[in-house]
């Protein structure tokens, strides 16, 4: 527990964590990016919904990895552990989503679609 604290407190952190805000933000800004882009596709065309939660969990993981290092930057536990309960929390349920949605592909990639109508 001595080398958490340590690490909680370093002053390394003044030159570590701004650095890791930095590559959260770039991580949550392609995620954002992905994920516009899925919206934009027609909806017919298979993949969109894998796309777009692939999309979503990289700007989830990018915005915790920046609020984990702004509250260790900051020294607000607060922020750091709400930071990762809710990243840990959105990345497991978005696993979830995609293996779900790779699986559909993989077990109808084979059959002609059906009609909705």
């Amino acid at each position: 527990m001595e080398s958490i604290t340590e690490i909680w407190q370093t002053e390394l952190r003044v030159y570590a964590a701004p650095a890791f805000v930095l590559a959260g933000l770039y991580l949550a800004l392609r995620g954002i990016g992905l994920t516009w882009r899925a919206l934009r596709l027609p909806p017919a065309q298979g993949g969109q919904s894998l796309r777009l939660m692939a999309g979503f969990r990289s700007a989830i993981i990018g915005s915790a990895v920046a609020g984990i290092a702004a509250g260790w930057l900051w020294q607000v536990e607060g922020v750091a552990i709400a930071a990762a309960l809710i990243g840990a929390g959105e990345l497991c349920e978005t696993s979830v989503d995609i293996w779900a949605l790779r699986r559909e592909i993989r077990t109808t990639s084979g059959r002609p679609r059906e009609s909705t109508t």
